[in-house]
C-alpha cells in the first residue's frame, strides 16, 4: 500500500497541525531543557523529562536486554563513548562533510555542532554523533547501550512541525517564533526572515535536527 500526502487537503492538515501546536505551546506543559550543556542535555536523551512527549523508557540498570546496534544513533558512535576501546576505534557510519556543512554551517553559531558532533568533516570513522551517547554504559568494558531512552518525539519536534505547517499557511512571524524557541536554546544566531520559501527550507533541512 502506497501512501502520499493529500494535497487537495493540505490546508486542513496544515490548520490542524496549526491549531493543535499552538494548544501544546500555551499549555506550558512541556518545556524545552535549557541551559543548553551536556548535563542538562544528558537528562533529556536519559528520558521522562519534560521536553519528552513520547518515548520507549529503557535501561541498562533495570536488566533491559537490547542489542547495541538496535537505535540507529549507536551506528555513529566510537571510543569513547563506546567500549571496549580495542574493537570501537571507528564509528560504523557518518554523516559526510557537504550534508553537514549544509545544516551547521561553521560560520553560523550554533552550539549543537559543536556539543553533539566530533569531527563532523572528517568524511570518515572518526566522526561522532554523540547527541544520544552522553550518558554512562554499565561498566567500562561492556559495548552495552547507556542508559537512554528511545526517543520517539519531542517537545521540540512538536515545534518545528508547528512552525513548518504555519510556513505552510504563510503565517510567517508565528513560524519564525516558533523556530527561534529552538535555536535561542541552542545558543543559535536568530533566524530574522528571508521569505517563506527559505523559512520552509529552514524548517525542513536544518532544524530537524532540532
Amino acid at each position: 500500500m502506497e501512501c502520499k500526502f493529500d494535497p487537495g487537503n493540505k490546508q486542513k492538515y496544515y490548520t490542524e497541525a496549526v491549531n493543535l501546536g499552538k494548544q501544546l505551546i500555551d499549555s506550558k506543559q512541556h518545556k524545552l531543557v535549557a541551559p543548553f550543556t551536556d548535563q542538562n542535555w544528558a537528562i533529556v536523551t536519559k528520558g521522562r523529562s519534560e521536553e519528552s512527549l513520547f518515548e520507549f523508557y529503557k535501561s541498562i540498570n533495570y536488566g533491559d536486554n537490547v542489542e547495541a546496534l538496535a537505535p540507529f544513533w549507536d551506528h555513529f558512535l566510537r571510543w569513547p563513548y563506546k567500549f571496549p576501546r580495542f574493537t570501537n576505534q571507528l564509528s560504523h557510519c557518518y554523516f559526510i562533510s557537504t550534508y553537514m556543512n549544509q545544516i551547521f554551517p561553521e560560520s553560523d553559531a550554533d552550539k549543537r555542532r559543536e556539543m553533539w558532533f566530533e569531527d563532523i568533516t572528517s568524511d570518515n570513522g572518526q566522526f561522532v554523533l554523540r547527541k544520544f551517547g552522553t550518558n554512562v554504559y554499565a561498566s567500562g568494558n561492556e559495548d552495552k547501550n547507556p542508559d537512554n531512552t528511545f526517543s520517539i518525539f519531542r517537545y521540540a519536534d512538536a515545534i518545528l512541525l508547528y512552525a513548518e505547517a504555519c510556513a505552510e499557511l504563510g503565517r510567517d512571524q508565528e513560524a519564525t517564533t516558533a523556530v527561534n524557541m529552538v535555536r535561542d536554546r541552542a545558543q543559535a544566531s536568530r533566524y530574522n526572515g528571508g521569505g517563506v520559501q527559505t523559512l520552509k527550507t529552514l524548517s525542513f533541512w536544518k532544524e530537524k535536527e532540532n
